[in-house]
């Protein structure tokens, strides 16, 4: 018996839109966010969902509804909120424009503040790089980021794995880079997630294994941007 999940970003938001850092900090899905979570609707209209679960954020909380909205074994008043599947938190750098702070990581990485070697040193450069240039200390650091989701994630396998269930969650760009860099490193860095695409995965007696990641499930363009 194996636990299955469709692990899926939530559609764009109108900050993705403006390129703006959300974090923890949340805004409304555009028309195209909720055409993508209608057409992963559709893709996964068959898909036999014995539950769902959704960071507590409107992003992904809506994402999820409409999706379930179109699934036939599960209901959209089923999905279970969860805040610890939440995108890592940028603290006061949430609300900034992503390119200018992304220019700003990338020199602060590169520059041998948080040396690396692997494709996981070089993401936790860069989520400690936002931790560092936040004055008030409020945004999290990499090993705070991704022990609170693979926790989050094994509890929600857990629950499930010896039922052979096939679950549905809903989260964001950075948490589900992160968890696969952690879960399943490789020599080469997983790319940003798009919005409303899909990546699955497999957990039994406390191993995890990767079926895919980053899948895009319609033909409409999708956002790739990690604010």
């Amino acid at each position: 018996m194996t636990a299955t999940i469709y692990l899926v970003r939530h559609g764009q938001t109108t900050a993705n839109y403006a390129q703006i850092v959300q974090g923890w900090q949340d805004s409304e899905l555009t028309p195209a966010g909720i055409a993508v979570a209608d057409g992963d609707g559709d893709a996964l209209r068959q898909v036999p969902f014995a539950a769902a679960y959704a960071s507590d954020l409107i992003r992904a909380v809506e994402t999820a509804k409409h999706i379930l909205a179109k699934n036939e074994y599960l209901s959209e008043d089923q999905l279970i909120i969860r805040q610890e599947l939440r995108e890592v938190s940028f603290g006061t750098n949430q609300g900034a424009y992503g390119p200018a702070m992304q220019e700003l990581l990338n020199s602060y990485a590169q520059s041998g503040a948080y040396p690396y070697e692997t494709p996981r040193d070089e993401l936790a450069a860069y989520i400690n790089s936002i931790a560092h240039y936040d004055p008030k200390r409020m945004a999290e650091d990499f090993q705070t980021f991704s022990q609170r989701i693979i926790r989050a994630m094994t509890e929600i396998a857990e629950a499930h794995d010896m039922k052979d269930d096939t679950i549905l969650v809903v989260s964001h760009g950075m948490m589900i880079r992160t968890l696969y860099t952690v879960l399943f490193p490789r020599q080469e860095a997983y790319k940003s997630v798009q919005n409303g695409a899909v990546s699955r995965l497999s957990y039994h007696r406390g191993k995890w294994q990767s079926q895919s990641y980053n899948e895009k499930l319609t033909d409409l363009p999708m956002d790739p941007s990690w604010f």
